[in-house]
């Protein structure tokens, strides 16, 4: 089966969609493509879940190919999980917001995930262009259908499968690039039914299947690789101080996140007083420790007598391997780096998630 980017060529979107079909995320799973999209589960599932069900057709198709497994059906709109619940045997319903804390806060117990997850998810963008996803991939910003894929691979336990009808545009679109990438870096991800359009009756919109496999990511922190870390060391600076107060410098001075800039160092600030706080010495990598970032904020410190550094930024080392092997690495693997930053406000990492990165790393 193709991977991801082998689909871009025959891909075609059309642009017109949302303002011919105001309605058209209400269109739903029609149920000869439900049966195929389930018929291409590779796994015997004992859940299967539908973050944006409908009325449930995906689920119903779920239930006749594996009438033993538990059925899980959330959608925003109350009235059809009603109909849902009436038609199937459901073992829980929920009406939420996939891409909303209340959907998160109400299954945050789920942590052993659900063996197959089914998304036919909205495709349209008329609210935002840009939308974020929830969880650890909360860094990223992509489509409306990607960041619902991107939230929902969370939910999958160790072998379990997603599968799901998406907007063709989103092999290709700038906006969803990065998702892509991150997809790639820790998934087995096959489109596994070429792109075309006509598969929902009247909408003017091209669309795939694409087929994620859990059982083959990269392990987390594998166990061969634990003792890899007591090689690296990783610093945090400790500078604070508040931007009305920063006085730009020349040669001397701190280092700031807005001084990380083309892979170096465009400027520093003034110390108020004497210089203090912790630096970096030559031949660490300095990346941002908080905030949205480029490869290009990737730098590596090249003064002999190291540089201070602010308290949003880390500073990393190896005791052999060459700084600037290290920087190739992690520019190399950047897309999977991105992944480790989250949080509900701007994307952070922290010192736990940086070390179980850098053990992951070739």
């Amino acid at each position: 089966m193709p991977v991801l980017e082998d689909a871009i060529s025959t891909t075609s979107v059309s642009s017109s969609v949302g303002k011919k079909r105001p309605e058209l995320d209400k269109f739903y799973t029609p149920s000869v493509l439900a049966d195929e999209l389930v018929n291409l589960a590779t796994v015997n599932p004992t859940s299967v879940a539908d973050f944006a069900a409908g009325t449930g057709n995906l689920l119903a198709a779920a239930l006749k190919k594996w009438p033993n497994a538990l059925l899980y059906a959330n959608d925003v709109d109350a009235d059809a999980i009603r109909q849902a619940g009436e038609r199937l045997p459901l073992a829980e319903a929920w009406s939420a917001d996939f891409l909303s804390s209340r959907f998160h806060a109400h299954n945050a117990s789920e942590v052993q995930g659900w063996s197959i997850i089914l998304l036919n998810p909205p495709f349209s963008q008329r609210e935002a262009p840009v939308h974020v996803p929830l969880g650890r991939h909360s860094g990223l910003r992509c489509s409306r259908s990607m960041a619902f894929v991107m939230t929902a691979v969370q939910y999958l336990s160790a072998d379990g499968q997603l599968l799901a009808i998406l907007p063709s545009s989103t092999l290709l679109n700038k906006i969803d690039q990065t998702a892509r990438a991150v997809l790639q870096s820790n998934y087995l991800v096959e489109v596994v039914r070429e792109p075309a359009y006509g598969l929902f009756e009247g909408a003017d919109v091209s669309t795939y299947f694409l087929r994620i496999s859990a059982r083959d990511r990269p392990a987390f922190l594998s166990e061969t690789r634990k003792g890899d870390l007591q090689s690296w060391k990783i610093t945090r600076g400790n500078i604070s101080i508040a931007r009305a107060h920063r006085r730009n410098a020349r040669t001397c001075g701190w280092v700031h996140t807005t001084g990380l800039n083309k892979g170096g160092i465009s400027h520093r600030y003034e110390f108020p007083a004497e210089a203090y706080g912790k630096i970096a010495p030559a031949g660490s990598i300095l990346l941002p420790r908080v905030g949205r970032f480029g490869v290009d904020k990737i730098v590596l410190v090249d003064r002999d007598h190291g540089e201070h550094i602010s308290d949003c930024i880390f500073a990393i080392g190896h005791s052999t391997r060459d700084p600037e092997f290290i920087v190739d690495l992690l520019k190399s693997n950047f897309s999977q780096l991105q992944t480790f930053y989250g949080g509900t406000g701007a994307p952070y990492i922290t010192r736990d998630r940086l070390y179980a990165f850098l053990a992951e790393m070739p």
